[in-house]
């Protein structure tokens, strides 16, 4: 596998070999000759994926056990409605491509031009105020009335408010919730998750189906 380019269904296979302590352990060893955690970001996909190849055989079954959950999560994200890009795709937003660690793969819903537009992120409590929920509200208006792309978590209060002021202007907002992308979290936000994948995108590292992380 040396040197092989990172596709879609590796980058996926990555995601589900790093969800194991033991796998982890072997792809990304992260202590110094000292014992003293390594604090340097992860590895980029590339190169972890050169490190499967190097460790195949000490990975065994977990390497097949991965690539079974992920042709099983490719299919489930085509029968949903769901595009997924690759690290290093045509595509990958070039901010996200840029922080120290990027998720091997992106998954999302709406416009993926929207993913790579100028944004401001504006986040709060879930409990926020009358007051914080009515500063969201008209800043994320006054951005996306600029053309300028909200992005927030789909959470109660303030993170609502935020996409709903978006919304309320007509500009593009991005959710980046805290499970799958096509998990309704809170409960009550099916019709806001919906109409933020509508107006723009609802994007995040985590796999179809994953529930809810505090």
């Amino acid at each position: 596998m040396e040197g092989r380019r990172v596709n879609l269904l590796d980058a996926v296979v990555l995601t589900q070999l790093l969800r194991t302590p033991e796998s982890r352990r072997i792809l990304q060893p992260r202590r110094s000759s000292e014992g003293v955690a390594d604090q340097r970001p992860l590895p980029d996909p590339e190169e972890l994926w050169n490190r499967v190849g190097a460790a195949r055989q000490a990975l065994g079954a977990a390497l097949d056990a991965a690539r079974q959950r992920a042709a099983r999560l490719l299919r489930t994200a085509t029968q949903r409605g769901i595009c997924a890009l690759p690290f290093g795709a045509a595509g990958y937003p070039a901010r996200l491509a840029a922080i120290a660690d990027p998720p091997p793969v992106l998954w999302y819903r709406g416009a993926a031009a929207v993913l790579d537009a100028p944004a401001v992120a504006i986040v709060g409590s879930r409990a926020g105020s009358p007051y914080a929920r009515e500063v969201a509200f008209r800043l994320a208006s006054d951005l996306a009335s600029c053309g300028v792309a909200v992005a927030s978590g789909l959470a109660r209060g303030v993170d609502a408010a935020a996409h709903r002021g978006a919304l309320s202007a007509g500009g593009p907002t991005i959710g980046v919730p805290g499970c799958g992308i096509d998990v309704v979290y809170p409960p009550e936000h099916g019709d806001l998750l919906r109409a933020v994948a509508a107006a723009g995108a609802v994007a995040g590292e985590l796999a179809p189906g994953e529930p809810p992380r505090a």
